[in-house]
């Protein structure tokens, strides 16, 4: 479930999407609710309303996990992926992910809820992650006049194959407030520049905030 951002849980779009991620959990869960992990790389400044909303619409135990390089490969990462049967990644900053997840236990285990037909979900920075293909901010961000400007610009970095659980897809979020769509078809053309030979075109999706895509 890819979120464009700002996942509000006391809206009704927000519980609408909630709503799905725990319909399409129950797969997994088969007859018991289904475990949630929310998972970020920094603290929250107060509890993630979205947990309880969860819990209210259907959800077992709902864990909130702050993961970074140093604890992405702890047992407590491990434990609480291994019983999810949904993982909402939150938003922030997408470059704290693939730099501190990237070939760790994180990854993995988000990947095996998944594998396992669980619901992997994301809002903002957390809907870049779930595509083949991620702009990945590891620079800075990259604002659309930079890229305009400048097709090389050095803020366009771009990580291939992590997560990667939409195969041929480059997600963009906050796409209609923050002017996205000047940056897209250039991020897709170093996408199609830098794809083995022979593969198929990469499709670019832009989500809106408060706009989900579900597959």
């Amino acid at each position: 479930c890819a979120e464009g951002g700002g996942l509000d849980p006391a809206s009704e779009s927000g519980r609408a999407v909630l709503s799905w991620m725990i319909a399409h959990a129950r797969h997994a869960a088969g007859d018991a609710p289904p475990n949630a992990v929310i998972i970020g790389a920094v603290p929250l400044d107060a509890p993630d309303e979205r947990a309880e909303a969860l819990r209210s619409l259907g959800a077992g135990a709902v864990t909130s996990l702050v993961v970074t390089r140093d604890n992405a490969d702890s047992s407590e990462a491990r434990d609480a992926l291994a019983s999810a049967h949904l993982v909402l990644i939150r938003g922030g900053d997408q470059g704290r992910y693939v730099s501190g997840w990237r070939g760790t236990a994180t990854e993995d285990g988000i990947r095996a809820v998944f594998e396992r037909g669980g619901v992997i979900a994301g809002t903002s920075a957390g809907c870049a992650v779930l595509g083949d293909w991620t702009y990945d901010a590891l620079k800075d961000s990259l604002k659309p006049r930079q890229i305009l400007a400048d097709a090389a610009h050095e803020n366009l970095s771009l990580t291939h194959g992590f997560l990667a659980l939409v195969p041929g897809v480059l997600f963009d979020t906050h796409f209609g407030e923050r002017g996205r769509l000047a940056r897209l078809p250039v991020m897709l053309a170093h996408v199609r520049d830098r794809a083995a030979p022979g593969s198929p075109p990469v499709l670019g999706i832009g989500l809106d905030g408060r706009t989900a895509l579900g597959v």
